[in-house]
């Protein structure tokens, strides 16, 4: 989105200029160029995730590419923690030398359980090495947690790790095994040599009065679909996840992107008008967090980002709160004060 930066340079002065910041795939890299918003292309975060990117490109292997899915978890939050550069996508990163997938000694018969991101990168490079290798799944397709992750807004690129695996299978030959619920009398059955178990986790139910009810579900829930979205809605957790679901939450029937522009473009609609419909959040959300500080778990360089589009869309986010009860309509809960607060006419209650 800087590239315009770059163009307006390039205007004015004689040299060479470079355009960076999430040019992360070659086909992107190309279009800038060939608009001549710029004379090179930097690339960071691609080059960590696949230092093999240049190469892939030039031969034309662009399905092979390891894409950056700007999760900066491990780059960018890493350096401000004065840590050592690793990658979600590359587990290899920083650790090149002690990690060389050495030849095989012996080919194994390998059973990986549950087709998550670990799951599936257990496989793909089990089947790099040469091993024969299985993966069961209990769902109807690939990808796990991975299948709804993408959905809140700025996550659409966890999408392409599906992508991605999906072609991974194919070409190294990985056997799948759709819809199979795993035992220890079929792991005996199948006999394996290697058996990797990647069945993830599930989300724990707090200890709250009325967490039973029906007006209650998860955050996954809301993610893939299955989970009603309403005007009043309260949040209990104020992680990652939590603050990903109120952006979503907020946001949820706003103007597509899409729409804002065929609107503007043919002045159906005024852009003052449009812009507020694309940005203003549409429903309540309130974030109930117990401890005193919101996003524990997120990184410094997500964590201002998350927190500024809750304070745009109007989200209240409230920490110190110790939550007492979950009525057919309201939430009890006690301040950081400990004085006994209520939020009414509530819709629904996320966990996240």
């Amino acid at each position: 989105c800087y590239t315009y930066l770059a163009e307006n340079i390039k205007k004015h002065v004689s040299i060479p200029i470079f355009s960076s910041n999430r040019i992360n795939t070659p086909e992107l890299a190309e279009q800038v160029l060939m608009a001549g918003k710029a004379d090179a292309i930097c690339i960071g975060r691609g080059l960590i995730a696949d230092p093999y990117l240049p190469m892939k490109a030039r031969k034309g292997d662009l399905r092979d590419i390891m894409n950056c899915i700007a999760c900066n978890q491990g780059c960018f939050d890493n350096v401000f923690r004065m840590m050592p550069v690793t990658c979600l996508r590359n587990a290899r990163a920083g650790n090149e030398a002690r990690t060389e997938l050495k030849p095989l000694k012996e080919k194994k018969k390998v059973m990986v359980i549950g087709s998550g991101p670990g799951g599936l990168e257990a496989a793909r490079v089990a089947a790099i090495r040469g091993h024969e290798v299985h993966i069961f799944e209990k769902e109807d397709k690939i990808g796990g947690l991975l299948n709804i992750i993408w959905v809140p807004p700025g996550r659409n690129e966890f999408k392409r790790m599906i992508e991605n695996y999906t072609y991974w299978i194919q070409k190294h030959g990985i056997r799948m095994h759709l819809q199979q619920e795993v035992s220890i009398e079929k792991v005996k059955e199948f006999n394996p040599d290697v058996v990797f178990i990647a069945t993830g986790s599930k989300p724990t139910r707090p200890p709250i009065k009325g967490i039973d009810r029906k007006n209650i579900y998860w955050a996954n829930d809301v993610f893939s679909g299955d989970a009603p979205v309403g005007k009043n809605n309260v949040i209990i957790g104020g992680g990652a996840t939590g603050i990903e679901l109120a952006i979503f939450l907020a946001k949820y029937g706003t103007l597509s992107r899409e729409s804002f522009d065929f609107l503007t473009f043919y002045k159906a609609l005024e852009t003052d008008i449009a812009l507020e419909m694309l940005h203003e959040g549409r429903n309540q959300v309130t974030v109930l967090e117990m401890l005193p500080k919101l996003g524990s778990a997120l990184g410094k360089t997500t964590k201002w980002v998350l927190l500024d589009k809750c304070d745009a869309l109007g989200v209240k986010l409230i920490t110190g709160a110790n939550i007492q009860e979950i009525g057919d309509d309201y939430v009890n809960y006690l301040d950081a004060a400990d004085k006994e607060q209520v939020i009414n006419n509530i819709d629904y209650v996320q966990s996240d």
